[in-house]
């Protein structure tokens, strides 16, 4: 009987009929064998005494393996390696939020992809917004503040409207009309 110590998956020590000597015999062609140690090779098989390499499964065994998923938003997450699965997957904390607290209609705190870093934006350019004056219509974005748009009013203080007779009345009926309407928003 020969000793097993040098049985690989491939060879087995057996006993040579002819001389009585131990001699390593490759066993049958194509048995399931590890040639490397990877769950990512599970098809290495035996050829001629040899545990020949299967095709590689898996899509990835490093991080490094995922650069090629990246889109270059380095706001919308990384990529790594999950190596349970061996597969590219978002790292969920690498996604860069950024605080509103600052927003206005004309400008967001945002994250900017190519620095991956959080800085107010310019936003809704050309598009209305309300600067909060009740006399102004039409106030658009512009450069990331609201510019006032058309001024309504005749008169802007009441030593102005005292001149004009019954605009003071019209205007102080604006104002309480605004004024109510701003009252009913809330």
């Amino acid at each position: 009987m020969c000793p097993n110590a040098e049985d690989t998956d491939c060879t087995k020590n057996s006993c040579e009929i002819a001389t009585g000597a131990c001699v390593k015999t490759p066993v049958t062609n194509g048995i399931l064998c590890d040639a490397d140690g990877s769950k990512c090779t599970p098809n290495d098989v035996c050829g001629a005494g040899d545990c020949k390499l299967g095709n590689n499964t898996c899509k990835c065994s490093e991080d490094v393996d995922c650069i090629d998923y990246e889109d270059g938003d380095l706001c919308n997450a990384t990529m790594f390696c999950d190596k349970a699965t061996n597969v590219c997957a978002v790292n969920a904390k690498t996604v860069i939020g950024c605080p509103s607290v600052g927003n206005t209609q004309c400008s967001h705190n945002l994250c900017d992809p190519k620095l991956g870093k959080c800085a107010m934006t310019f936003v809704n350019q050309g598009k209305v917004c309300d600067d909060g004056a009740p006399c102004t219509q039409g106030d658009v974005c512009d450069g990331g503040s609201c510019k006032a748009g058309t001024d309504l009013c005749k008169c802007k203080v009441d030593p102005d409207c005292l001149t004009q007779g019954r605009q003071s009345v019209q205007w102080h009926a604006l104002v309480r009309q605004v004024s109510n309407s701003l009252e009913l928003q809330d």
